[in-house]
Order: structure tokens, then C-alpha cells, then sequence
């Protein structure tokens, strides 16, 4: 199995586009998830015969599931999301139709938790993290993927109405299914550094915040925007401007 390191670099993979000839191809993994499945795997290894893993917000395919499977690695993962489309998903053993701050699991139901940007849409982070720790065994990990609140994408995002975030996605982004996808974004828990103490509350410990920048995704069907957006990402990378990084990933473990 080929070994997931981040480092901050940005690598361009040849994965050829489906949508547009001119389209800058993407990782191979999004740098983000690629982050969050090297610590999953580092935490599971030699340590669950079948590890419990709980998707939160998993919508219409799991990407941790799909990513264990590809990895030859056994595991049971299920999905929780609140929206009824997810029970399409075909990638988890099962779907619960629930919200993340109030999951119908026993206490300590799972090995490891994983949620990717979801937390920025949640009324209220702190019992939603709460009932995330709940759910979590001791000694669990728990990976959450955020967009960096501090970014520019995030500043726009808090600045622009909702019609705009639709349009971006789908005029820009290239997406399908935008209405049924995309939610309001609140920024409940104002800053990661909020975050990180709500973690810690909650009942987690070595929690850390890795600052991801990988911007330029959102562009890649846009050849000259997505080069700008990579040169960006390389002089904010270089000058280790963690507060301008477009994506966090924050880590941490059930005590």
C-alpha cells in the first residue's frame, strides 16, 4: 500500500478530467482526506482485529469506506447524515437518519470517527463534538475535516449569500446535484482554536490542528484561475501562512 504523507507540498497527479480536456488534473487523493486517512491508518494499525468506524455526514458515498476497502483493509463502517438521499449510499454496511449532535449510538460505539466538512454547517459545535466524544471509544481517534475559517474561500463564504456559494459550485466547481449538496455554512465554531478547546471539553486529548492549503481544487475545470490558485498555494505554503490555508485537519483522541 503506497504510503500517505503530507508536507505541504502540492503534487499534480496525471488523473485525466471527465468534464473538460483542458482541466487541471487532481491528486490523487484530496491532500485534506489523504492527511486524515495517514493518521486513521497509524492509529488502527495493530491495534482492532475489524475496527468500528462511523462516517458522519457520509451523503450519497463514504469516501473513508471506499478508501479501507481499496486499502484491502477489514473494517465496519457506518454512516450517519440527516438528509434522506444518504440512504442511497451503497459504500457502508448501514445508514443511520440522524443529526450528528443527537446519534441513536451506545456510548464508546466506535474505534475511530470521521467526518469531512461538516462541523462549518452545524447550528451548534459544541454539542455536536460532544456527541461526537460520546460515540467515540477510549482511545478512539477521531479525524475532522473543516475548512479553515481564517482563509480567503472562507471569508467569501461568510460574506456572500447562499445563491452565490450555488453558483460557484455549479458554474465554477462543475458540480452536479448542487441544490441537494450544499448547505449554509455557519461557522459556529468561530476560529480552530474554538474548535480545538470544544475538542478538548468534549473529552479528547492530543488534539491538533494540520493546515492543509488546497484551494486550487476548487478551479481545476478553470486551467488559469486553478494555476493562480496554485501559484497562491505554493507561496503560502512556503511562507508557512497556516492562517491562509484553505482546509484543517484536526485529530484528536478519546481519553
Amino acid at each position: 500500500m503506497e504510503q500517505l504523507q503530507y508536507d505541504g507540498s502540492i503534487e499534480i497527479f496525471d488523473v485525466p478530467s471527465e468534464t473538460k480536456a483542458d482541466a487541471i488534473p487532481l491528486p490523487s487523493l484530496q491532500p485534506s482526506f489523504a492527511c486524515a486517512m495517514q493518521r486513521s491508518l497509524a492509529h488502527i494499525k495493530d491495534r482492532y482485529d475489524v475496527p468500528m468506524i462511523l462516517d458522519i455526514g457520509c451523503g450519497r458515498k463514504s469516501d473513508i469506506a471506499r478508501f479501507f476497502k481499496g486499502s484491502g483493509i477489514r473494517a465496519t463502517v457506518h454512516g450517519a447524515d440527516l438528509d434522506p438521499y444518504s440512504l442511497e449510499n451503497k459504500d457502508v454496511e448501514q445508514v443511520f437518519l440522524c443529526d450528528a449532535a443527537d446519534m441513536p449510538f451506545k456510548d464508546g460505539s466506535y474505534n475511530l470517527v470521521f467526518s469531512q466538512f461538516l462541523l462549518e454547517h452545524v447550528q451548534d459545535s459544541m454539542t455536536t463534538v460532544k456527541s461526537i466524544a460520546r460515540v467515540t471509544a477510549k482511545e478512539g481517534l477521531v479525524t475532522l475535516l473543516i475548512p479553515n475559517p481564517t482563509s480567503p474561500a472562507a471569508i467569501v463564504t461568510k460574506l456572500t449569500p447562499f445563491s452565490f456559494h450555488l453558483f460557484f459550485k455549479r458554474r465554477i466547481q462543475g458540480f452536479d446535484g448542487v441544490s441537494e449538496d450544499t448547505f449554509p455554512t455557519v461557522f459556529n465554531f468561530k476560529s480552530v482554536s474554538n474548535l480545538k478547546r470544544q475538542m478538548q471539553e468534549a473529552g479528547f486529548k492530543d488534539v491538533e490542528a494540520v493546515f492543509i492549503p488546497e484551494v486550487y481544487l476548487r478551479f481545476r475545470l478553470r486551467p488559469v484561475l486553478g494555476r493562480l490558485a496554485i501559484l497562491y498555494t505554493q507561496v503560502i505554503t512556503a511562507l508557512k501562512l497556516d492562517f491562509l490555508k484553505s482546509s484543517v485537519v484536526m485529530v484528536g483522541t478519546k481519553e
